[in-house]
């Protein structure tokens, strides 16, 4: 009966424990949250005249991303005792513009991709982004905003993208649009990647985050707490020529538009006859040789016109529809 009730005791006492260590790791882990905001605001804050000043003109971009890599990003990373480890495949060419991309399931995943990237890249995000105080401020001066429930706000990024890139800079989207859920490895990429890069002929840099969900999740929206300081390991894969035609992207594109296996093997064939061709020497034509793999195969979508109401649309269009 003693030997029971010790046995007892025990129990209780471990399972006492164990409450008690995990309600401590709870407010550790809280705390740990809290620091990084504290962290982030003090960042803003000792930068402030200095992004005040390089917000005020585009050109001035270079000197703004300069003070946010090297003091904002790192005040946060070493102040949380998070310490970068990357991984480089291939070097990234100073004044070559780029695609950046990454996997997203952290806050600092930004501040690990300032460290990564020593060429200033433009961040492209969610308009909603804005509505944070301060920070907000300065992202809408020096990113490109996107409303994604707006045709003509999706449109007009394009045009920002170009500008930005015609200044030497490079752009950085995270492929899947959102930060997914604890139990999601990886979401299904969004189309943006793909389309700036294929838009705007640049290379495409996929990077692998490894550490940064463990050593600081989102802990409130998750209802769990982890994290702690600890090396953030990330590897910066080959990067992905978006130049130029090959049997890979004819397939894509036919896989894209569902076609049938015939039309494929009919495009296929048409392609190898053209990769074949050789281009003729015309008598007294001095001309520069086109590069045909220099030429963009995509354009993004006009966007058409949008009514109203049925009373703005054009009468020769109404008796059409009143035809059929």
């Amino acid at each position: 009966m003693n030997k029971s009730n010790g046995f007892d005791n025990y129990i209780l006492h471990l399972l006492t424990f164990t409450v008690m260590l995990r309600f401590f790791k709870m407010c550790m882990c809280g705390l740990y949250n809290v620091w990084f905001y504290m962290l982030a605001a003090t960042g803003i804050i000792i930068c402030l005249p200095l992004f005040f000043l390089f917000s005020v003109k585009e050109e001035w971009y270079p000197s703004f991303y300069w003070v946010a890599r090297n003091i904002w990003a790192k005040l946060i990373l070493f102040g949380m005792g998070l310490i970068p480890k990357v991984e480089f495949s291939e070097n990234l060419e100073k004044g070559k513009n780029y695609m950046l991309t990454a996997n997203h399931k952290s806050m600092i995943d930004v501040m690990l991709m300032l460290q990564i990237s020593k060429n200033p890249i433009v961040f492209v995000g969610k308009k909603e982004l804005v509505r944070l105080p301060l920070f907000g401020h300065f992202y809408k001066r020096v990113a490109i905003m996107v409303d994604r429930e707006s045709a003509k706000s999706r449109a007009a990024v394009y045009g920002h993208a170009e500008r930005r890139l015609s200044q030497g800079l490079s752009l950085c989207i995270f492929a899947e649009g959102l930060v997914t859920a604890p139990d999601i490895v990886l979401a299904p990429f969004k189309n943006g990647v793909f389309r700036f890069s294929i838009h705007y002929q640049i290379p495409i840099i996929p990077m692998s985050f490894y550490d940064c969900e463990r050593r600081y999740p989102y802990h409130f929206s998750y209802n769990h707490f982890v994290g702690g300081p600890g090396l953030l390991r990330a590897k910066v894969h080959k990067q992905i020529e978006t130049k130029g035609l090959n049997e890979d992207v004819v397939r894509l594109i036919s896989q894209k538009k569902d076609e049938p296996e015939w039309l494929l093997e009919y495009r296929l064939k048409a392609f190898k006859i053209w990769n074949e061709m050789t281009e003729p020497e015309w008598a007294h034509v001095t001309y520069e040789k086109p590069d045909f793999q220099d030429i963009t195969y995509y354009s993004a979508p006009k966007q058409t016109k949008k009514y109203e109401s049925w009373d703005d649309v054009d009468p020769e269009m109404k008796k059409k529809k009143n035809k059929k």
